[in-house]
Parts: structure tokens; sequence; C-alpha cells
């Protein structure tokens, strides 16, 4: 009933595609020997400003992230906290819960601040997420291990809403229109990438009772995401894609432009 259910809910998405928006969207504006993208390699691609570090920012996010609380979290909430699916079912609807109920607010408030900052905060409270992992198998079976592996995901969940309005945007500040297709089929597929990976490590490590090695792997794989962010990607994104300005406001009105003897020969910096 649940897989039936969940099928069902694609529908209303599938007919306002199909009806009301099917004549939204236009073919990207030719750009010289580049116009439809096919001679521009995925290689290429990779080679364009910030984009490696990007690529290797969205892998280890994916990696300490998203595939562990798929595969990794219940794994360990179950062999190292013992606790019960149906503690575990509840961990998972709280995760849920709070990102319905913070995702709109924490939108308003980290508007026209630094993405990579943004990026570090999502860092520190996922790390923050892991210890609490790590708590519940002080208490394994008990309703105390419950308690934490459902912290986990909330505050899990605090973390996934940091996330989403950033890597992603900087992406497509990042990507020409003729190109935005490979930009976002590269950093997906790094995302695909650690998905598959991270199970697997997961699985060996807590299998084979290295699971305290497992929980500093992710608490480091966290401080791996903050480097890179502000080590690396700060320093190579302008201030339109790390989300200072917006492309619109920083367009002066063609009224308010000054006569070109009246303009500063100053450079701004």
């Amino acid at each position: 009933a649940m897989y039936l259910g969940n099928a069902v809910s694609y529908l209303p998405g599938l007919f306002l595609l199909l009806v009301p928006l099917r004549h939204i969207g236009r073919p990207a504006p030719s750009h010289g020997d580049h116009a439809d993208g096919a001679t521009v390699s995925y290689l290429q691609v990779l080679r364009a400003p910030a984009m490696g570090t990007l690529c290797a920012l969205m892998f280890v996010s994916a990696f300490v992230g998203y595939a562990q609380l798929n595969s990794g979290m219940p794994a360990y909430a179950r062999a190292i906290g013992q606790i019960s699916t149906r503690g575990l079912g509840l961990a998972f609807a709280a995760n849920t819960l709070v990102i319905v109920l913070l995702q709109l607010i924490v939108l308003q408030r980290i508007e026209g601040r630094r993405r990579t900052r943004v990026i570090v905060v999502m860092a520190i409270v996922w790390a923050a997420s892991w210890a609490l992992l790590g708590a519940s198998g002080l208490w394994p079976g008990t309703l105390a291990a419950t308690f934490f592996v459902a912290a986990c995901a909330s505050v899990f969940a605090l973390g996934e809403t940091l996330l989403q309005p950033t890597m992603p945007a900087i992406v497509n500040d990042l990507a020409p229109d003729h190109l935005r297709g490979r930009y976002n089929g590269l950093t997906s597929g790094c995302f695909q990438f650690a998905s598959i990976l991270g199970p697997i490590v997961a699985g060996f490590m807590i299998g084979h009772g290295l699971h305290l090695a497992y929980l500093l792997v992710l608490v480091a794989g966290c401080g791996v995401v903050a480097w890179l962010s502000v080590g690396r990607l700060e320093q190579q994104l302008d201030p339109t894609a790390n989300g200072l300005r917006s492309p619109v406001t920083d367009v002066a009105p063609p009224a308010q432009v000054a006569p070109a003897e009246q303009i500063s020969p100053t450079v701004p910096s």
C-alpha cells in the first residue's frame, strides 16, 4: 500500500508538467561554437572554474550525508543501538517533520548570506548528528537509544534544510544556459557515486565491529566538507554565485547610468 501510495503521489506533478506547464521553457540561446553543448565534454566542464572543488564537495557531503542517513544510520541503530524497527520509523518521521517545519524558516534566514559559510554550518550540524548517533550505542536496546537515534535524524534534518538552497544553487549560478544539463549531470553523478559507495563502506565497517572508527570517519568527513567550502570554494566563486548579490538587482536601470565622461576611472574592489 505504501509503494502504491508513493506511485500515486507522482501523478499530480506529472499532470502539471504535461498540461498547464507544457509550454514553459525554450531552447537555450546560441553561444558560438558550443551552442548545443555537443562539443563540450564533461572533462571540460570539470575543468571550469570552481567545478572541480564543487564536485569534490558534492561527493564528500553526499558520502557523509544522505548515503549514511539512508543506510549507515539504520544499520548502526539496529546493530549497535539495538533499537526496534518501530523506533527507526519514528526517527525518520522526526526527520521529515523537522524539514517540513524549518525549511521555509531556514531559507528566509540564510537569504543573502555566503552559501559557502552556510555549508560550513551544515557540516557542523551533521557532525553533531553523528555524535548523537554514537551516543545511542552507549545504552543499547533502551528508550534512551531510541531517543538519541531520533535526535540524530532530527538534527541531520536541520542540515538538510541548509544543503538544498546552497550547493544546487551554486551549480546553476555557475552554469551557462547551454551547458546547464552537463553541469547538473556532473555534480549529480558525483552525488550518486557517493550514494553507492557510502552504504558499502558503512556495511563493511559496522559489520566488522569498526563502529567507532565509522563514526570518526563521518565526523572527519564533515570537517573535509567545511574545509572544501571555505578553504577552496569560497575563493573560486564570484559574489553572485556565493549568494551575496542578486543577478537582477546588480544591474542598474538605464536611466541611472552616468554619462561616459562622468564615470570615475577608479576600479571597484
